[in-house]
């Protein structure tokens, strides 16, 4: 198994146990992690504890995550500030349309 899947793997391991952490959390901030994907996003966001007080989500600069992200934030009810400076691969229309 290539180096980098590994490193890839072992982050959602983490993100997963984070998840069963920090369950009332309503704030995070995995600013600055290149290695948060799409699918850590959805796990950190669809853990129902979280995504029912989370409130303030801060993701800038985290390389790989995409517009399909937003979907997964958009199950959080509660989240009034969203932060994703510096993020190329997410476009201005899909924060549009998920967070208007």
């Amino acid at each position: 198994m290539d180096a980098y899947y590994v490193l890839v793997d072992r982050a959602s391991e983490f993100l997963r146990f984070a998840v069963t952490v920090v369950i009332t959390c309503d704030i995070q901030s995995v600013s600055n992690c290149g290695r948060i994907t799409d699918e850590g996003v959805r796990s950190l966001c669809t853990s129902a504890p979280i995504s029912e007080n989370l409130t303030v989500l801060e993701l800038d600069s985290c390389m790989q995550i995409t517009d399909e992200c937003l979907t997964h934030i958009a199950a959080c009810q509660h989240l009034q500030r969203l932060e994703v400076f510096d993020n190329r691969q997410i476009t201005r229309p899909a924060i549009e349309h998920y967070m208007v």
